[in-house]
């Protein structure tokens, strides 16, 4: 015999049918518009590429830029030895251990996003956005990006004092685009607890140098800090064929890490003819952005040889009232470069063929 269900039951059955619809559709829903951002970002990516590429191949036909002879990008040379780090475009001191991440934790199932922080962008703030603080390997994790009609443009990142699921120290700002090289950051300013305890409007620190052409990068920081709110400056310097300026980060992390006091690099530089010799200015660009130097400033020593992991023969670098000559004939020497920083690259003013 079968058993009838009551008018009550039956109701039951269609309002919890009815809720399995709605979260269907929900899911439907959150997966339809991932899925826009997805080719969102795909379109935007391809258009910026091909802007770059064709950039490319009117540098080379209006000519080879002698500036490259003498540039050495870090991340792309030949680093032959020292200790180490290196992310995106930046080649940073080596990490003692993984750092901590201020708003991911690690289990034994995996990360665990904290979600205990606002993000804005342009004072509008949105869930979508919070997706730059969660760590890539969160299978929920989501798409922050956006196309905007103004180029100029505010990240900002500000946790609730009230929930503060573990402490906020860090000391290094790790940022991963989903379009590199399609903005500049014009500078960061940092507040601490302090600052939102006291109510001071004054940053704990800040920067306003520009850095153009942005990839992925990490920010070493002078001291750690315990964060309450970042923003970050933004001008978008790619324009889509609609337009807007298209912008997003597939990360943003704040992270606390140990540094080896120690750290450097040891970079190759060859050339194709003999060198007479190399002047002491430079320009370094790092992420304080591009700025002239010098090899002594910067505490750089150049090397003629460089084997079994020893360093020798000196090279004395020439200053603009006097040149010193290399006694030998070399096609290629060693920079010794200490990191206290993110460098990106640096370019001698000159280098002479014999």
């Amino acid at each position: 015999m079968l058993n009838q269900k009551n008018s009550r039951q039956l109701m039951q059955t269609l309002h919890d049918s009815q809720n399995s619809i709605k979260e269907v559709e929900d899911k439907l829903s959150i997966i339809d518009n991932e899925l826009t951002k997805k080719l969102m970002v795909i379109s935007n990516a391809q258009e910026l590429a091909l802007k770059q590429t064709r950039e490319i191949h009117e540098m080379i036909a209006n000519g080879y830029d002698s500036n490259a002879q003498t540039k050495t990008v870090f991340a792309r040379a030949d680093i032959v030895g020292g200790t180490y780090d290196v992310f995106g475009s930046t080649v940073h001191p080596a990490f003692i251990k993984t750092p901590a991440n201020v708003f991911n934790f690690g289990t034994v199932k995996g990360q665990v996003f904290k979600n205990n922080a606002n993000v804005r962008i342009n004072d509008v703030a949105k869930e979508s956005y919070k997706s730059m603080l969660m760590h890539d390997s969160i299978a929920s994790k989501g798409i922050a990006f956006e196309e905007f009609e103004s180029p100029e443009i505010t990240v900002e990142v500000e946790i609730n004092p009230d929930d503060l699921l573990g402490a906020t120290d860090f000391n290094i700002i790790e940022m991963l685009p989903h379009l590199p090289g399609s903005f500049k950051i014009k500078g960061y300013e940092i507040f601490t607890m302090d600052n939102y305890r006291h109510k001071d409007e004054v940053p704990a620190l800040a920067y306003f140098d520009e850095l153009t052409d942005f990839g992925a990068h990490r920010f070493v920081l002078p001291k750690t800090l315990q964060l309450w709110k970042c923003i970050i400056h933004i001008e978008l310097q790619f324009m889509n064929s609609d337009g807007k300026y298209p912008f997003g980060l597939k990360h943003l992390y704040f992270l606390k890490g140990a540094y080896d006091a120690d750290s450097e690099i040891i970079v190759r530089i060859p050339r194709d003819h003999y060198i007479d010799w190399i002047s002491e200015r430079i320009q370094m660009h790092d992420q304080r952005g591009t700025y002239d130097t010098s090899c002594d400033e910067q505490g750089i020593k150049l090397y003629m040889s460089y084997i079994a992991n020893v360093l020798s023969l000196e090279i004395a670098t020439s200053l603009s009232g006097g040149e010193n000559p290399i006694p030998k004939n070399i096609k290629e020497f060693y920079a010794k470069i200490p990191l206290n920083r993110s460098v990106v690259s640096m370019k001698f003013d000159k280098i002479k063929n014999r």
